[in-house]
Formats: C-alpha cells, structure tokens, sequence
C-alpha cells in the first residue's frame, strides 16, 4: 500500500515539473518573439498606415514620432485615429444598384407579393450589404405608414400606395419608388385597430389650421369608417348622489365598528373584574355571610370606596341589580339572571347556574365557588397565554421590515458602487 502511494506522489511530482517546464519555455518563446519584432519595427520605420474597408470604423495606431534637427533629437508619443476609406463615385453607384435590385425582395416581409399586401412591410432603415441609409414615405399613411405598419382599409381606388425611399450612402443620395397594393380589409377582429388609428390621426391634425374659429369634426374618414359625435354624459348629479351613498356607508360601517369594538372592550373589562369579584365572594361567604348579603357587602364597598375613584362596569351594572332587589323587593334568583343576560359573559352566566342551583337546592356553595375560582384561575392563565401567541404572531411582520431595512442599509454602498 505504501509502494502505490509513492509510485502516485512519483508520478504527480513528474507532471508538475512537466507543467513548470511548458510555461517557462512558452515564456521565454514570447519573450524572445517581442524582443525580435522590436529589432525590426526599430530597423523598419513606419512610413504609411492603412485604413479599414468602408463600413468599418476608425483604426487606432501608437506610434513613436523621432524628431532630428541639427544634431538634436526628440522622441514623442502619438495616437492616431484613422478613419476608414472612403468610396469613389463609381463604388457609391454600384453599392446604390445593389440596393435598388434587393428592396423589392426585401420590403415584402411575410406579404407574398406586391400587389398583395395584407401584413406589414419591412421597410428597412439600413442596408447591411451596401452600407446604404433609407429613409421611407408614404403617400397614404392612412393605409401604409412610412415605418411599414399596415392598416386595415375601405378604398376606391383600388388600393395602390406609392412606397418613396431615398437611398444615402455618404454624400451621394438616390431616389426609389414602388407602388404596392393595399388589400387588407375591415373585418371585425382589425376594426378596433382602424378606430385607433383614425382617433389618432384627428387628435395629432386637429389643431393644423388654428385661424378657423370653428373645428369641423370629419364624418368619414380617409379609410372609409364612418363616425358620429356626441358629447359624453357627464351629469354631475350622479357622481354627487355616488359621494352621498359612499359617505353613509362609510359613516354606517364606522359607527358599527366603534360599537363592535365597545362591546368588546366592555366585555374584556367584565371579564378582567369578575375574577376578582368571585374571590370576595368566596371569602365572603367563607366568613359565614349569606350569598345576598355577601353580594350586596360587595356592591356596597364599591359605591362608597372604588367608584369615587373610577366606574366599573361590572360593578356598577351588579350595583344597580342590588338596589333593584333593595327598593323593589325583587328576587334575588330573577335579578341575578337579569343581570347574566345584560353583561353577556359566559364566566358569569355559569356562576348564576351555581348561584340558583345553591338557592333552590340548599347545597354547599363554598365548595362549589371555590371551584369555579381555581377554573377561572385556569382560563384566566390560558387567556393570557394565548394573548402572548398573538402578540408575537403580530410581531412578526415588523420584525420582518426592520430585518429587510437593514439589509437594504447594509447592501447599498456595495450596490451603489458597482
């Protein structure tokens, strides 16, 4: 085993030498390539420069300028630009031909002839094969444009479009002309395309003569669509009725939202008290106090010590069944289901259940009480815990938009400096 492993290092060692040899070699081959060609530019002075082929661009030359003069020379630096050759008169016509004789050819696009043409044309703006510049007109642009787009039309005169190109390559011009035949016809898939055009047209030439006191809107255009105007309804009184609509029910869907979250403030703020008020209760009743005494113990100390300070609304709606029982003789068992219905809290609509139970029944009610304390302990604890859940779960997309801020802060010199 540690035979191979020497005969592999062996073996690896010979090819990095082999590698090391190659790139010295073909270093000192270009080395001596360099040293070689500036022996013979040096031996050979550059006396003229060529100029790339017509079409191409400037060609760039660094040379070294040695200036003598009475015993005394200076030696520069130059770039030159060159530019490429021009062509002669002959050349220019031969390439302006060549031009003529492919436009034809070329002009057609996906249109299968002339005197068919249903599709856009390829109207070129450069020539690549003679270097010639074109630029096109139309002498109906309601049908052909001067960029080749092709609209759908009605003519009368059988269709025929003069096609005007004026063919430039450097300072010499010429002039070609074809006639096409325009045949596509207005159906209902191109029709919207027609309308398009012919808005457009009338909005970029309506205001051509402005010495007219009056715009004469056309009744028929060009390319045979016929139109009729109107003014646009624009009754104030419906957008104003609208706004009236929108307003009430904006206001409805507002006043319904405060009473909602009234009515769940109310009940959270129930729900946060009677915990407190079962414990009185239960060491109330504990102490040896009858349940009506006790209640009424209860909603006592509140009127005289806790109001003064602040209303609460459990308390003040038991105050008020207490008084109720007081002053109108009332029963305790009615008040107390009265006063289940008007807080709408199901901890309390449950301890009236007990509450009755123990009046009609004569069962013990501390235990029972006691009970319903260690469960309202239970649901109060697993209350908060669920508030803890929601508060993070809504957490989570701040956290989201600081952590991307701070991407963005840390990633934006880098960018910007790219």
């Amino acid at each position: 085993m540690k035979e191979k492993i020497r005969t592999a290092a062996g073996n690896l060692k010979k090819k990095e030498n082999i590698i090391y040899i190659v790139l010295f070699a073909a270093a000192v081959i270009f080395a001596l390539l360099g040293i070689i060609k500036g022996i013979t530019e040096s031996g050979n002075p550059e006396k003229s420069l060529e100029r790339g082929e017509f079409g191409t661009g400037d060609r760039q030359y660094s040379l070294i300028a040695e200036a003598e003069y009475d015993g005394n020379t200076v030696s520069e630096n130059v770039d030159l630009s060159v530019s490429p050759r021009k062509l002669s008169e002959k050349e220019k016509k031969k390439r302006l031909e060549l031009c003529q004789k492919s436009l034809p050819e070329i002009i057609l696009g996906d249109n299968t002839g002339a005197d068919d043409i249903k599709s856009d044309l390829n109207l070129i703006e450069f020539h690549d094969e003679s270097g010639v510049s074109l630029v096109w007109s139309s002498d109906r642009n309601e049908l052909i444009e001067p960029d080749g787009k092709v609209y759908p039309g009605k003519t009368d005169d059988n269709g025929y479009v003069l096609l005007t190109a004026r063919l430039v390559i450097e300072d010499t011009e010429a002039v070609w002309k074809c006639n096409v035949r325009h045949r596509l016809g207005v159906n209902s898939e191109n029709f919207g395309i027609l309308v398009d055009k012919s808005m457009s047209d009338l909005k970029s030439g309506i205001n051509d003569d402005r010495e007219e006191s009056t715009v004469i809107l056309p009744e028929k255009t060009e390319s045979g669509l016929t139109i009729k105007w109107r003014n646009r309804n624009n009754n104030i009184c419906f957008v104003i009725a609208a706004v009236f609509i929108i307003a009430a029910v904006f206001i409805y869907s507002t006043r319904k939202s405060d009473r909602k979250t009234a009515l769940k403030k109310r009940k959270e703020e129930i729900q946060n008290e009677f915990p407190y008020f079962l414990d009185k209760l239960v060491m109330l009743i504990s102490a040896g106090l009858i349940l009506s005494d006790a209640v009424g113990r209860i909603a006592d100390d509140y009127l005289h010590y806790v109001k003064p300070a602040g209303e609460k609304v459990f308390y003040e709606e038991l105050s008020e069944s207490v008084i109720r029982m007081k002053e109108g003789n009332a029963s305790f068992s009615e008040e107390l289901m009265k006063l289940s219905e008007r807080l709408d809290v199901r901890e309390f609509a449950r301890l009236s259940v007990i509450l009755r139970d123990s009046l009609e029944s004569g069962i013990s009610l501390a235990e029972k009480l006691e009970e319903e304390s260690v469960l309202m302990l239970r649901e109060r604890k697993s209350h908060v815990q669920r508030l803890g859940r929601t508060a993070d779960t809504k957490l989570i997309f701040p956290l989201m938009i600081i952590l991307s801020v701070l991407i963005i802060i840390v990633m934006a010199p880098a960018v910007m400096q790219m």
